[in-house]
């Protein structure tokens, strides 16, 4: 139904502090898509969606035993889905706009029933030939999880003449109707060549750290006319996870002011904003859009919160899980006033004649180069960086940041350590040697002791040769 689109752009345009930027970007590019002439809306497939969501039931909670009823926010997702359509001239028919849907949302939001019914459609009641279904997870055990789920709904009638396969052993589901097959499979597993998958379900984002499989499951389906990635996930704390590369993809895409020609990617991400205090409840809806029905209530995030305590890893779960944003494994986050309250003037007394731990991220060109000194004190850690920057990129780089790093070259502390924040090298290509100079004067002038100096093999051979020397 066309207003299951229209209501919820008007719900999120109508109620602003409870949806992050993300959404709000969402909801203003499908409304600038549905006003194209060349795009079609078609009814059809969301009502026949809706009407086989509820065979199915939920099986926890207060709802179980109940149909399953879309949600406000689950509607909208059907109605752009499966309802945005544009004429397709080879096939002279009307096809899918959209042929990826990522959906980030927070924990209890039910991603489980909305994927198994999802899944099923696809392969039981849409109209790809010989549809095939590939469910893929950080490890096989994970895929499994989320196949017995599908096996678990399909058990009962009328679903259970539609589907088999709900064998303990089985490794597959079938639909004998449209030849239709889920399967699972590994985040490891090397993709297969050859396989042309209409549909692949990537649960629980966040936990994979290779992204082959997602990739090969996205190449096998060039074949297909109206092909179907699904990516549902909440937020983790695992570094260079694949939910991380496809924040970051959407992100850019979301910045546009509309959906360019080949941006087929439908991204809805429910999150607390960058800039949001995680300590402020009223913000916690926006990574929770079932809190009004109860998905999960402001009680038990309340009961959650409450049981952090000073528990750093309780407080970056409950951020990534509950919060649905990212954060980076082993380190606490903190709030921008903590930071500005910690920041004190260092004093050359402090770290001279000290051991420390060094750190470089190296760079060429577009980005900052750093070299940083984690000096180890009786009482705390003090941190000393500086940042190299090439002096051809100088401008580019200031203008693009919107950071003044000229300024930055002295900041006037009395003492060349902290004064010097950033250092411009001469060319068009940061040059390693002065992140060696850094280095050998907080040995040779200050004293300082490295114990270890950690570094990225990328862009490093040339740079740990001069350190060497």
């Amino acid at each position: 139904m066309f207003n299951w689109i229209t209501d919820y752009i008007r719900h999120v345009e109508d109620h602003p502090k409870e949806f992050g930027q993300d959404v709000k970007d969402n909801v203003r590019q499908i409304k600038e898509l549905i006003s194209r002439p060349t795009i079609h809306y078609k009814e059809a497939d969301p009502i026949a969606f809706q009407k086989f969501a509820r065979l199915f039931k939920h099986r926890e909670g207060i709802w179980a035993g109940q149909p399953i009823e879309l949600s406000i926010e689950q509607r909208y997702i059907v109605a752009c889905v499966l309802g945005i359509k544009v004429w397709n001239n080879l096939e002279k028919r009307y096809v899918r706009y959209f042929n990826e849907m990522d959906i980030f949302v927070a924990r209890k939001w039910g991603k489980d029933t909305f994927t198994t019914v999802l899944i099923c459609y696809f392969v039981g009641l849409d109209k790809e030939p010989s549809a095939w279904a590939q469910i893929v997870a950080e490890n096989e055990e994970q895929a499994r999880r989320t196949f017995r789920i599908i096996q678990e709904n399909i058990k009962e009638s009328p679903l259970c003449y539609w589907f088999s396969g709900t064998g303990k052993t089985a490794r597959e589901i079938t639909c004998e109707a449209t030849h239709g097959i889920i399967q699972y499979l590994s985040g490891r597993t090397k993709g297969k060549d050859g396989a042309n998958p209409s549909v692949g379900l990537v649960n629980e984002g966040h936990e994979i750290t290779k992204l082959n499989q997602y990739t090969a499951i996205k190449t096998g389906m060039g074949a297909r006319s109206q092909a179907m990635m699904i990516v549902i996930s909440s937020a983790g704390i695992t570094p260079d996870s694949l939910y991380a590369y496809l924040l970051l993809r959407n992100r850019r895409m979301l910045r546009k002011k509309k959906l360019g020609r080949d941006d087929r990617i439908f991204a809805l991400m429910y999150a607390i904003d960058d800039d949001d205090d995680y300590r402020d409840e009223t913000c916690w809806i926006k990574a929770n859009p079932g809190m009004p029905e109860g998905r999960p209530t402001l009680s038990v995030l309340r009961s959650l919160f409450a049981a952090i305590g000073d528990d750093i890893e309780l407080r970056n779960a409950f951020i990534a899980k509950n919060l649905n944003r990212l954060v980076g494994v082993g380190f606490s986050y903190y709030d921008v006033i903590s930071i500005r309250n910690s920041m004190r003037k260092i004093k050359p007394s402090e770290y001279t004649d000290s051991y420390a731990i060094g750190g470089v991220d190296l760079a060429e060109t577009t980005d900052l180069c750093n070299a940083t000194a984690m000096v180890l004190t009786p009482e705390k850690l003090l941190v000393l960086q500086v940042y190299f920057i090439a002096e051809q990129t100088l401008e580019r780089n200031s203008e693009a940041d919107k950071q003044d790093y000229f300024s930055m070259t002295n900041l006037d502390t009395g003492d060349r350590v902290t004064s010097e924040l950033v250092v411009v090298t001469p060319g068009a290509y940061v040059r390693k040697e002065y992140v060696t100079d850094w280095f050998v004067m907080l040995r040779d002038v200050y004293k300082i002791n490295f114990l270890k100096i950690g570094y990225d093999r990328a862009l490093a051979k040339e740079w740990l040769t001069n350190m060497i020397e």
